[in-house]
């Protein structure tokens, strides 16, 4: 009767430390829920970050390649207006030796005028 009892005991320690383990056991996969959840939250907050920066990433590229075009334009009509000045320095000069030839010939004429009177 005694070694029965000892044994039902024993059964009844076995079973109170398998319950033990179980009920840690559903702890540990509670937690271990809690954390996939957290990682997935995790993981999607990065994806929506790395989505972000790409999109950064993408206006700086194309504002970056509309200031190129913008500052070539501007290059553009620098290099025109350059040519201009030139054309009209040019201009200008032609007109002053023209202008002194003209008065040459005007003094010329006058001087030329002069002597016949």
């Amino acid at each position: 009767v005694i070694e029965k009892e000892r044994l039902e005991d024993e059964k009844r320690k076995w079973c109170e430390k398998e319950m033990e383990l179980e009920e840690r056991m559903a702890k540990v996969t509670m937690q271990m829920t809690e954390l996939e959840k957290s990682r997935d939250i995790l993981v999607k907050e990065k994806e929506i970050f790395e989505d972000e920066e790409k999109q950064k990433e993408e206006r700086w590229c194309e504002k970056n390649r509309e200031l190129e075009g913008r500052m070539a334009m501007v290059v553009i009509q620098m290099n025109e207006l350059e040519q201009s000045k030139d054309t009209f320095i040019k201009e200008k000069e032609n007109f002053k030796a023209e202008e002194q030839m003209t008065v040459e010939r005007w003094c010329d004429k006058e001087r030329e005028l002069e002597k016949r009177m």
